[in-house]
């Protein structure tokens, strides 16, 4: 009887070091792909296993954010290979920061935000997203208005303005409108801000990828910036 508990206590012991084991290799590797990490798959674009996971938090009421996702659309297709080479998904997490946490409280961060979400639960997320940085540069930031702190401030924006982006590509007018100012979105953006200040972030545009964190995009800068960032945490 005295082998047999020893024997027991042994492979117990065995099974104990084993699951250890395990769990340091599931903490070290992550324990999850970048899929699995994301806020919402349908703001991703790239491997849903990739190995590496970059991540952009954003406010389409940031003029430096959107300085970033605009190098990255006019160098589309260099983009998709260096994503495609260096096994990257990339995630947007947008949301109405400066509302809350900025100087001016712009409020269009409100409404752009209410409206991304919405457009997000129609599976057009990429398409309001891209939508949106061309009105804004169509309107304002290629004329210089609104391109940085010191330049001239996007005057007489309305909430319409948004909602009438999100008819352009192919919601419902009135539908948008309602789903903009329901409870849900207000939810859904108050649980984004909260998550974001765990993340660390102080301002937009807020990066991470791997041990990388860095704010701000110079709006100096172009694509050779962005790809640099984009690679930064591999």
């Amino acid at each position: 009887m005295e082998n047999i508990g020893k024997i027991i206590r042994t492979v117990a012991l065995i099974a104990v070091g084993g699951f250890l084991i395990a769990l340091v290799i599931f903490n070290v590797s992550g324990g999850s792909t970048a899929g699995e990490k994301a806020w919402d798959l349908r703001t991703t674009i790239g491997n849903h296993e990739a190995k590496n996971h970059f991540i952009m938090y954003t406010d389409l009421a940031c003029p430096y954010c959107d300085v970033f996702s605009r190098a990255v659309m006019e160098n589309e297709e260099e983009f998709q290979q260096l994503i495609a080479e260096n096994d990257i998904m990339v995630e947007i997490r947008l949301m109405d920061f400066l509302y809350h946490y900025g100087e001016s409280k712009p409020e269009m961060s409100k409404w752009s935000a209410e409206a991304t979400v919405c457009a997000t639960e129609k599976d057009k997320f990429w398409d309001y997203y891209h939508a949106g940085l061309k009105a804004l540069w169509d309107d304002y930031h290629s004329k210089g208005i609104g391109t940085s702190k010191t330049a001239p401030k996007i005057e007489g924006m309305t909430r319409d303005y948004w909602v009438n982006i999100g008819e352009k590509v192919g919601l419902d007018k009135d539908e948008f409108s309602t789903c903009m100012d329901s409870e849900e979105t207000t939810r859904t953006l108050a649980e984004r801000r909260e998550k974001t200040l765990r993340s660390g972030a102080q301002g937009m545009p807020y990066f991470v990828e791997g041990k990388f964190k860095q704010s701000g995009f110079d709006n100096t800068w172009g694509w050779e910036e962005a790809k640099t960032f984009l690679t930064a945490g591999i």
